[in-house]
């Protein structure tokens, strides 16, 4: 990959730094995590590409400089030009240089999806676990119920679980939307909060199996 060809361009008289990352090794850094994420947001799973996010650092550049160039704490999060959104700021550049090591759910953690459930009726990202700290935390952190995600989450619900499609759906057809919101197409890209669709399937299957009172 060009970036790491870059990075490896230090010498006695230069290092590479996140501030002259740029050209060829920049677009290289951010398809390459594009393609790693099926090129949906890292924190909120909007569908992205090269034109609408940005290189974000799970550990902020400001308190860990050691690990702004290390691919491991990179991720393309939406959001290209912060300054054009005004008060709509939501994922990475709601967090900016906030980070608590305690508390922070990596978008790489394997736990990380099911901590979340959805509110079909408005939108809203909730946690699962009322006494989760750490989801109540990234929640508030990356601004993830600013009334602009909640009503995209929203129509992509709307579009999938109308009430009489609730009404007469199976675990099957559920499990089946679960699968298919989450796999990616042919050219790698997923789904446009796919994973809200498939937690909300999900959900709807642990009501089916929950006992009548």
């Amino acid at each position: 990959m060009a970036f790491e060809d870059w990075k490896r361009l230090k010498n006695d008289d230069w290092s590479p730094s996140y501030k002259t990352l740029a050209g060829e090794p920049r677009r290289a850094l951010l398809r390459a995590l594009l393609e790693e994420q099926s090129f949906l947001c890292c924190y909120c799973g909007r569908l992205v590409d090269e034109t609408t996010c940005h290189v974000e650092h799970a550990r902020p550049q400001e308190t860990h400089a050691k690990l702004e160039l290390e691919y491991l704490n990179l991720h393309a999060s939406c959001i290209r030009v912060p300054e054009a959104q005004g008060a709509t700021l939501h994922c990475g550049h709601a967090k900016g240089n906030g980070f608590c090591e305690e508390r922070f759910i990596s978008p790489m953690d394997e736990t990380c999806e099911r901590r979340f459930m959805y509110d079909a009726s408005n939108g809203a990202a909730l946690r699962v676990d009322p006494d989760d700290v750490p989801a109540a935390y990234m929640l508030g952190l990356l601004d993830l119920n600013v009334n602009v995600l909640k009503a995209w989450r929203k129509a992509e619900l709307d579009g999938v679980f109308d009430n009489e499609f609730v009404m007469t759906t199976t675990e099957e057809e559920l499990r089946n939307i679960a699968e298919s919101f989450r796999r990616a197409d042919a050219d790698g890209r997923g789904k446009s909060f796919g994973h809200v669709i498939a937690r909300h399937a999900e959900q709807l299957i642990q009501d089916m199996r929950r006992p009548e009172s």
